[in-house]
C-alpha cells in the first residue's frame, strides 16, 4: 500500500482571506479592490494636497471667548480658563462629561427601580 502524498497548499491558499481578494475572482473583483486602494490612497492624501496648495498671504487665526459680556462666575471662570489654558480647560471638560454621565447612570437606575425594572437582578445570557 502505498502512501498518498500530501498536496503542498499553494500561496494563495496560506493567505487570509481579507488578501485573498487580490488574487482570485473575476476582472470585476480585482477591479475594484484596485479601485478601493486608490479611493483609500485619495482619502488619505486629499488633505496633504491642499495644504501644499497654499493660502497666499495668510495671518494666524487666534480664537478666544468673549468675556466682556458674561455675568455669571461660573462661565466667566470657564471662559477665562479657555482664553488662558487650555489644558485646565481640557482636564475640566473631560471631569465634568464623566460627572454628568454619572449623575444621569444613577438618576436612570432610580427612575428604572420606580418603574419597577430591577437591572440588578438581571441575569445576563450569553451566546
Amino acid at each position: 500500500m502505498a502512501m498518498a502524498r500530501s498536496r503542498r497548499a499553494s500561496p494563495e491558499e496560506r493567505m487570509p482571506r481579507g488578501q485573498q481578494i487580490f488574487t482570485e475572482g473575476g476582472p470585476m473583483k480585482k477591479g475594484m479592490a484596485v479601485g478601493l486602494v486608490f479611493l483609500t490612497a485619495f482619502f488619505l492624501l486629499a488633505p496633504c494636497l491642499a495644504w501644499a496648495a497654499g493660502g497666499g498671504d495668510v495671518k494666524e487665526i487666534v480664537v478666544v471667548a468673549d468675556t466682556r459680556v458674561v455675568k455669571s462666575g461660573v462661565l466667566k471662570y470657564f471662559a477665562d480658563t479657555y482664553n488662558s489654558n487650555i489644558v485646565v480647560f481640557a482636564i475640566w471638560c473631560v471631569v465634568l462629561t464623566a460627572v454628568y454621565g454619572v449623575v444621569l447612570g444613577v438618576v436612570m437606575d432610580l427612575i428604572m427601580s420606580r418603574t419597577g425594572l430591577d437591572l440588578k437582578s438581571r441575569k445576563i445570557v450569553e451566546h
